[in-house]
């Protein structure tokens, strides 16, 4: 029993470890995404290819829908079971406003869309 905690304290150990690895690069990512977003923003670049040439890193423009689901429930709770459920994007729900199977007023009363900006990295 006794070999049996010290085997599972190493692993507990080598799993704090590389927890705590992934938390630190998970950070410094996301500060070298804000730093090159900057910096390709100054430049006026949208694409830029590594020196080594196996990948680029693309600055992508996009929307993100931000629903207000608690506002969405009290006004039209089938619907806001629908977008709870299927995980709505932006297209969906745009669609459905030009279906008619959720008012224009409705839909701007309990959502908003954010311009979101993103770091995309393609390897070759």
């Amino acid at each position: 029993m006794n070999e049996a905690m010290k085997e599972l304290s190493t692993e507990a150990t080598e799993l704090a470890r590389l927890d705590r690895s992934a938390k630190t690069a998970t950070d410094n990512l996301r500060v070298a995404k804000e730093k090159i977003t900057a910096m390709m923003d100054e430049y006026g670049v949208t694409s830029v290819p590594t020196s080594s040439g196996k990948a680029t890193v693309t600055l992508v423009d996009s929307e993100r829908l931000v629903v207000d689901g608690e506002a969405l429930s009290e006004t039209d709770l089938e619907t806001y079971l629908n977008i709870r459920t299927y995980s709505v994007d932006l297209k969906k729900f745009r669609a459905m406003i030009s279906a008619g199977v959720l008012s224009e007023a409705t839909a701007n009363k309990v959502s908003t869309i954010k311009p979101v900006r993103s770091v995309r990295v393609s390897r070759k």
